[in-house]
């Protein structure tokens, strides 16, 4: 039977995928997503106060050809700084004394982990990324790591430009994302969720199902007409 052939090399062919697509989709509806978008190793963010003196004295230091989009007291640790956002599309940083903020030094970055960081844990080590890794795919560069020693191998990402923290990562969040891997058939970039295999892969997944309903169907069909038949011949 043809229906039943299909099936059968179908199933051979997809079943694995199936089985981790089953799997991975499994694992994930096991965690808690705040946990693991690492939101319970961070302190709530402090409002920073704006101080229009200080305020003046920055717009005394931006070039006047450039158009201000916005503006927003931010706290660096504990200290307050002022982001313009311009029309050039970069964020400009100034500090309460009107000097510019060009670079985001390590010790911002400390001082701003050791302010928002709520785990048992410790900074281990501080390094400044400028090629792309996995853990922070469509993150602007270059960007601040911080590691962190604890239990829950915590990652923050703080961007250079800025001096906030975009991003947490832990080990949660490195098995999430395997399984998030495994189950979208990405295994490079782990975004791409409308890929050729990706399609492929689902399509024949649908005609294992579309031909075992049918199998059944038919099986059904066939015991009852020789059931029927039986006791016609009694």
């Amino acid at each position: 039977m043809l229906s039943r052939k299909i099936h059968r090399i179908l199933t051979w062919v997809v079943g694995l995928q199936v089985a981790l697509w089953m799997l991975s989709g499994l694992a994930m509806s096991l965690f808690d997503i705040e946990t693991v978008r690492g939101s319970h190793v961070l302190k709530e963010k402090a409002e920073a106060v704006m101080d229009i003196k200080a305020v003046d004295r920055i717009l005394t230091q931006i070039d006047s050809t450039q158009q201000i989009k916005s503006l927003k007291a931010v706290l660096i640790g504990d200290a307050v700084y002022y982001q313009f956002d311009t029309s050039d599309g970069s964020p400009q940083l100034y500090n309460a004394s009107g000097m510019r903020q060009s670079l985001i030094t390590e010790e911002m970055v400390r001082s701003e982990v050791n302010a928002r960081y709520a785990g048992p844990g410790s900074i281990a080590e501080v390094v400044l990324l400028e090629q792309p890794i996995t853990e922070i795919r469509g993150r602007d560069l270059p960007i601040w790591q911080v590691k962190m020693q604890d239990f829950e191998g915590v990652r923050l990402y703080v961007s250079a430009t800025t001096g906030q923290i975009q991003t947490v990562r832990t080990r949660w969040w490195r098995i999430f994302d395997f399984f998030w891997m495994l189950h979208i058939m990405d295994y490079s970039d782990r975004e791409d969720t409308s890929h050729p295999l990706l399609m492929l892969a689902a399509s024949s997944g649908l005609m294992i199902a579309m031909t075992g309903l049918w199998l059944l169907v038919r099986t059904t069909l066939s015991r009852r007409r020789r059931k029927n038949q039986a006791h016609t011949a009694e």
